[in-house]
This record gives structure tokens, C-alpha cells and sequence, in this order.
């Protein structure tokens, strides 16, 4: 996918070739940004075509204080 928009409890996401996963209430998901590697399992908001939000319902604490570091980090620049 193609990370859009990104908060600490979730992402807004433009899917490029990823798995069906319309049947599934959560899937862990791996995001990578400037070489920082996160998981989390989500949850889908919304869908209309191939853009999508997913909201962070489970992240290890490191994790998430990873990924809140990055966006504190990116949201400066």
C-alpha cells in the first residue's frame, strides 16, 4: 500500500496489490517509513475503491512509541 495520511491510531492507506481482505475483522499489517520498520494489527474504517482507513487497534508499546517518535518527527519537517 501507499501510506497516505497517518496518525497515532491510525492510517489512511491507497492499496496498489494486496491480499483480499474484505472478510477479515483485523490483519496486522507492517509499515515502513525512512527505513523504520512498525507492526500493528488494524482494523478497516472505511473503503471506497482502493483507498482505505485503518485504524491501529493493537501495537506492541515499543512499537507504538516508535511509530508516535516518527510522527512527531515527520510532522516537524
Amino acid at each position: 500500500v501507499e501510506l497516505l495520511d497517518a496518525s497515532a491510531s491510525g492510517l489512511r492507506v491507497r492499496t496498489l496489490l494486496e491480499p483480499d481482505t474484505e472478510e477479515l475483522e483485523t490483519f496486522p499489517i507492517e509499515i515502513r517509513v525512512d527505513g523504520v520498520r512498525i507492526w500493528a494489527w488494524t482494523r478497516r474504517v472505511w473503503k471506497k475503491g482502493n483507498r482505505e482507513a485503518l485504524k491501529i487497534v493493537s501495537a506492541d508499546p515499543l512499537e507504538r512509541a516508535r511509530f508516535k517518535k516518527l510522527l512527531r518527527e515527520r510532522s516537524a519537517a
